[in-house]
């Protein structure tokens, strides 16, 4: 693959590593001495699950860090970590690129809807707590719950599902979806439903307020760079009650009609559109280049 890309437009400007691993090893065997940029978005520097790394893959992914004439983050918690790893000051934040879907008015009966899109994963998504809350909202109102992903967790979560669901709750595995289907599904639920300990972004979150539905979320960290009082909800613990009584506050302000579906879409703006993110890597990747050649 590189020798045909060498071939066809000789050898780049610049390398951009999005998200380290074996493409560092793959920089240095095939592009050593061409400027580098590291792209991040992986949780592992706030859980601190790259302290679990073996020894040699936590070196080689410092050496990288340090090494990289730039270094990309998709929020401003992340590229507070990344610093310290990295032992650089600065570290750009640009975050991800956020497609909304049709907007539609907010419009709901006598059951709820609420969707959560990830991996299952039960320790990085915490979807057996989503579960466990919502089986205590659903004692006031009815709840449609939609899970769209697929991951190891899967049976486990499947067979948690079945033992909590009943006339009130209902909790749907719809798997992996295309982007496209996916993007449909925002206007299906009154709102979005984020569990996570930890996000360094979160773009389904992002992509369900531009899409005009407003978060319920963990104090999680990535998406407190683009959620507010305007578009969603905190939760004050990350337990299920916690997420029960923040579930039954955000029913309640719905009903009340807050959170309109074309305001809620708003508060995203075009700060996190295609053209605008690009521009941002351009002007990265050329300050890598011009860094090299100084």
């Amino acid at each position: 693959g590189a020798a045909l890309l060498e071939k066809e437009w000789e050898k780049p400007d610049v390398v951009n590593l999005y998200i380290l691993g074996r493409n560092y090893w793959m920089y240095k065997k095939f592009y050593a001495g061409i400027p580098f940029v590291v792209s991040e978005q992986w949780s592992g520097y706030l859980n601190g699950n790259i302290e679990k790394y073996i020894y040699a893959k936590r070196r080689n992914t410092l050496n990288a860090l340090r090494k990289a004439d730039e270094i990309i983050a998709v929020s401003k918690q992340l590229a507070d970590a990344i610093k310290i790893y990295a032992q650089k000051e600065n570290v750009n934040i640009i975050p991800n690129i956020v497609t909304g879907g049709e907007i539609k008015p907010n419009i709901f009966g006598e059951t709820i809807n609420i969707l959560t899109i990830a991996d299952l994963d039960d320790e990085i998504k915490n979807i057996s707590g989503m579960i466990a809350g919502l089986k205590l909202a659903s004692k006031y109102q009815k709840i449609h719950f939609k899970i769209i992903g697929e991951g190891k967790d899967k049976e486990k979560l499947k067979k948690l599902a079945e033992m909590n669901q009943d006339n009130h709750l209902k909790i749907e595995f719809c798997g992996h979806l295309p982007h496209a289907e996916l993007l449909k599904e925002y206007a299906w639920c009154n709102f979005y439903l984020l569990n996570s300990p930890v996000e360094t972004f979160c773009v389904a979150a992002a992509e369900a307020i531009a899409s005009g539905r407003p978060v319920v979320s963990t104090n999680c960290g990535g998406p407190l760079n683009y959620l507010d009082e305007g578009n969603g909800i905190w939760m004050d613990e990350n337990t299920p009650k916690g997420l029960a009584q923040r579930v039954e506050m955000m029913i309640f302000q719905l009903k009340q009609n807050d959170f309109d579906a074309n305001e809620v879409a708003v508060s995203i703006g075009e700060k996190y559109g295609a053209d605008t993110i690009a521009k941002q890597y351009i002007t990265v990747l050329n300050a890598a280049i011009n860094k090299k050649q100084a």
